[in-house]
């Protein structure tokens, strides 16, 4: 009897093994299942190991992954910090230029207008020496530059319509306590 199998009967592979193993031929076909469970496991073995492998590679990637994310957060942090200082630093700078060039803005201003009116900033330089005479109590020499801020002197025009120069001129002509001239 041949214990190979034949093409010829027609039956599938795990029925012939059936046939043959209730024929007697049971032993070599347990040994033969045996052999091949053998080496199945060797291979699932083998799998496994690859598997476990796979895994702890798998998993020292991560681990290396999570402490590059975790360090790279650190450094965005810091440079988001660092950003922010000097978006402050940048802000206070800016801040105290432009409070800087607005009051060198109104000097120009100030410049120019004097270049425009030479006339009336000299009547506000006579107004400001008589302030300083009212001060003192000197009230004749107020006086005196009041009126040259008003009326003008040898080649200088005054200016009339400036309300200060007559309001000092008016406080100083009514007289107080102090000044009964």
């Amino acid at each position: 009897m041949s214990r190979s199998y034949a093409y010829h009967i027609g039956l599938s592979w795990p029925d012939y093994l059936k046939v043959n193993e209730i024929r007697g031929v049971g032993d070599d076909v347990r040994q033969l299942r045996d052999e091949v469970s053998s080496s199945n496991r060797q291979i699932i073995a083998t799998y496994e190991e690859l598997q476990r492998e796979h895994i702890a590679a798998v998993g020292s990637l991560n681990d290396a992954v999570s402490s590059g994310f975790e360090q790279l957060s650190f450094d965005m942090q810091a440079i988001s910090s660092g950003i922010s200082e000097l978006t402050s630093v940048f802000e206070w700078g800016f801040s105290e230029l432009i409070a800087g060039v607005g009051r060198m803005n109104d000097l120009l201003s100030e410049l120019v207008q004097i270049a425009k009116t030479p006339a009336q900033t000299w009547a506000y330089e006579q107004f400001e020496i008589a302030r300083d005479a009212f001060r003192q109590g000197l009230y004749e020499e107020a006086l005196e530059y009041l009126n040259r801020s008003i009326e003008g002197y040898v080649g200088n025009t005054g200016y009339k319509l400036e309300y200060r120069f007559h309001f000092l001129l008016g406080t100083i002509r009514m007289g107080s306590f102090q000044n009964t001239s």
